[in-house]
C-alpha cells in the first residue's frame, strides 16, 4: 500500500456537535494521508472521502433527505458505508441500521418503530423493495454508488448534542425491538471512551472490523483496512484472507470480535504464521473464555492483547488483558474481565427480574451488594445509553431512575472481587438456583471449553431439569465424558450437537432460547447419568 507520512498531531479534541466534523478537521490536516483501504486494495485519501462526503450529502439533499430524516442504510462494510454516514451526519439526518440478516417481519417492524423515512441501499435491494411492503412504503430510495456532481454542497448541518445520529437494534429477535438512540453527544461519550483504551494513532494502519472503532479511526487521523470476512456470516470467514490484508498492509492494530481472532488464532497456530507487525488487538461482544485467550496469547505473543465487556447500551464496561483472563480465573466462580473503566459507574444489585421504580441515592446504596457476593451489573456513565426509540417497555425494563442518574440494567450476572475486578457468571435469566446450591452458567462453559472434543458448551435448566449441551464433531472420548461428571450435579444429562446455536451478529454468544427450542426437540437423543 502507499504509506502516508506519520506525523505527530496535535492531541485530538472529540468534542464536537456533529461527529462528522471530527472526520473533516483530520482531512484539513492531512488529506494526503489514506482513510480507508477497501477489501479489494481500492484506497481512498481523507481529501478525497471529504470532497466525496461532501458531494453525497449534496445528491442526497438533492432527493430530499434532510436534517432529522431517519435513513434505513443498507450498504455492506465499505467505503461506501463510511461515506453515505458521514454524508447523513453532514446533513444533520440520521443513519438507520439493521443487521443484514433480518427478517421481512422485523424489517417491518423496525421501518414502522423509527418512523424510516427512506431507503439507501445498492440497486438488487431497490430493486426488490418494489415487492417488500415495509421498503416500498418509504418516500426515498437513493442508490450507494457515489456520482461526482458540480452542484455546490449544502453546509453543513448545525445539529444539537441530543440530536439522533445513529439508530441501531438489539440482537433479540421476539418482542418489540429496541431501538438504541444513539445521540451526538452519546457518539462522542462512546469514542472519548475508547479512544483512550485503543490510543488510535495518527497515521498508524488499523483494521477495525467494529464499525464505531472505524469512526473512531477517521477522527484520530489513522489508515484503516476493512477486513474481508463476509458481513452476514462471519463464522464463514477464510482466515488466510485477513491474514493477507494485515500482512500486506502491515496492520499494528486488529479490533474485532473474539470470533475473527480466534479463527485466525487458530489459523496462525496450524499454519505457524507470524504477524510481527501488529502490536495491539482490542475484542468485544462475546465472552473470551481462558482456553481461548491462551491462543491468542500463543497465535500473537508480541501484541497488547485487551477484551472489551460491554453491551450495545454501553461498551466499554470493563477491560481485562488476556493476562488477567488467564491469571485472575477462578475455578468455580466466574469469567474475569478487568478492571471497570474509568468512566463507568458499575452497581450490583440483587438479581430481580421485576422493573424497578425511581430510587433515592440512598436507598440505592443500601440495595447494594458487597464484593464477592453475586447480582446484576447495572451501569451508568456518559457513554451509557438512556434512550430508545418509542419502547417504554423496554426503557421501564431496562432503566432506573436514581435521583438524577440514569441506569442501565446489563441482564448480566456478576460480582466484584477484593481486588476491584470485575467477573461474569452468565446471564441472570439463565443462572440456575436450587435450594442447595447455584449454577451459574459462565463457569460450567469455562470449564466445558478446556475439554477435549468440545468446541462449545453450557448448562441450561428445563422443566425443573438440569441438561449439559455440548458442541463436538465427533464422539466424545470417554476421558471428556468422565471430566463432564464433575462438572454438573449427578441427577444431570448432557445432550451432544453438531452446532450450538449463536447469536447472528457476532456469532459467538450462544442464543439459549434457540438452545431450548433445540433439546426440546432432541430431547431423546440425550443421556443422562445414573450415579
Amino acid at each position: 500500500m502507499a504509506k502516508s507520512p506519520v506525523t505527530l498531531d496535535a492531541p485530538v479534541d472529540l468534542q464536537d456537535a456533529n461527529v462528522v466534523h471530527l472526520f473533516l478537521r483530520q482531512a484539513s490536516r492531512h488529506g494526503d494521508r489514506i482513510a480507508l483501504i477497501d477489501r479489494d486494495g481500492t484506497q481512498i485519501s481523507y481529501r478525497t472521502l471529504a470532497d466525496q462526503i461532501r458531494q453525497t450529502a449534496s445528491a442526497f439533499h438533492r432527493k430530499g433527505v434532510r436534517r432529522g430524516d431517519r435513513m434505513l442504510v443498507f450498504i455492506p462494510m465499505s467505503i461506501d458505508l463510511y461515506r453515505t454516514v458521514l454524508a447523513l451526519f453532514y446533513l444533520g439526518a440520521t443513519a438507520v441500521f439493521l443487521d443484514e440478516w433480518v427478517s421481512i417481519k422485523r424489517l417491518s417492524i423496525c421501518c414502522d418503530l423509527v418512523k424510516c423515512r427512506g431507503l439507501i441501499a445498492g440497486a438488487k435491494l431497490r430493486f426488490v423493495a418494489w415487492w417488500l411492503p415495509p421498503l416500498r412504503r418509504l418516500a426515498i430510495r437513493i442508490g450507494s454508488e457515489y456520482a461526482q456532481s458540480e452542484t455546490p454542497h449544502p453546509a453543513s448541518a448545525e445539529v444539537s448534542s441530543e440530536d439522533t445520529a445513529l439508530i441501531t437494534f438489539t440482537t433479540g429477535s421476539t418482542g418489540i425491538p429496541k431501538a438504541a438512540d444513539r445521540t451526538h453527544a452519546f457518539l462522542n461519550a462512546q469514542f472519548e471512551a475508547l479512544f483512550s483504551e485503543i490510543q488510535p494513532k495518527a497515521g498508524e494502519v488499523a483494521m477495525p472490523a467494529l464499525p464505531i472503532v472505524l469512526l473512531i479511526n477517521l477522527a484520530a487521523g489513522a489508515t484503516s483496512v476493512i477486513a474481508d470476512v463476509p458481513a452476514t456470516q462471519p463464522h464463514r470467514m477464510k482466515p488466510e484472507k485477513v491474514a493477507r490484508q494485515l500482512r500486506d498492509h502491515q496492520v499494528k492494530r486488529l479490533t474485532c470480535s473474539p470470533l475473527l481472532v480466534d479463527r485466525l488464532a487458530t489459523w496462525a497456530i496450524n499454519s505457524q504464521e507470524a504477524f510481527p507487525d501488529l502490536k495491539q488487538i482490542f475484542t468485544g461482544g462475546a465472552p473470551v473464555f481462558p482456553e481461548m485467550a491462551a491462543r491468542f496469547k500463543r497465535a500473537f505473543p508480541h501484541a497488547d492483547i485487551r477484551v472489551a465487556y460491554g453491551s450495545t447500551e454501553a461498551e466499554p464496561i470493563s477491560l481485562a488483558t488476556v493476562g488477567q483472563v488467564l491469571e485472575y480465573d477462578l475455578p468455580g466462580k466466574g469469567l474475569c474481565v478487568g478492571h471497570i473503566h474509568k468512566r463507568t459507574k458499575l452497581s450490583i444489585q440483587p438479581v430481580d427480574d421485576q422493573a424497578w421504580p425511581s430510587l433515592t441515592s440512598q436507598e440505592w446504596k443500601n440495595r447494594e451488594l458487597k464484593a464477592g457476593q453475586v447480582g446484576e451489573i447495572v451501569v451508568a456513565g456518559p457513554h451509557v445509553l438512556t434512550r430508545y426509540i418509542d419502547n417504554p417497555e423496554a426503557w421501564n425494563r431496562q432503566k432506573v431512575r436514581v435521583g438524577q442518574q440514569i441506569w442501565h440494567r446489563t441482564g448480566d450476572a456478576g460480582f466484584i472481587s477484593a481486588s476491584g475486578l470485575l467477573y461474569l457468571v452468565g446471564r441472570c435469566n439463565q443462572l440456575i438456583e436450587t435450594s442447595e446450591y447455584m449454577i451459574a452458567p459462565f463457569v460450567v462453559e469455562s470449564q466445558l471449553s478446556a475439554l477435549l472434543g468440545i468446541s462449545v458448551g453450557t448448562v441450561l435448566e428445563l422443566n425443573g431439569e438440569i441438561w449439559i449441551a455440548v458442541e463436538c464433531a465427533k464422539e466424545l472420548p470417554a476421558q471428556t465424558l468422565e471430566a463432564m461428571k464433575s462438572i454438573i450435579p449427578s441427577s444431570a444429562g448432557y445432550l451432544s450437537l453438531q452446532t450450538i446455536p449463536r447469536d447472528p451478529r457476532h456469532q459467538g454468544k450462544i442464543d439459549y432460547g434457540k438452545l431450548s427450542q433445540h433439546l426440546v426437540k432432541h430431547i431423546g437423543k440425550a443421556h443422562r447419568w445414573n450415579r
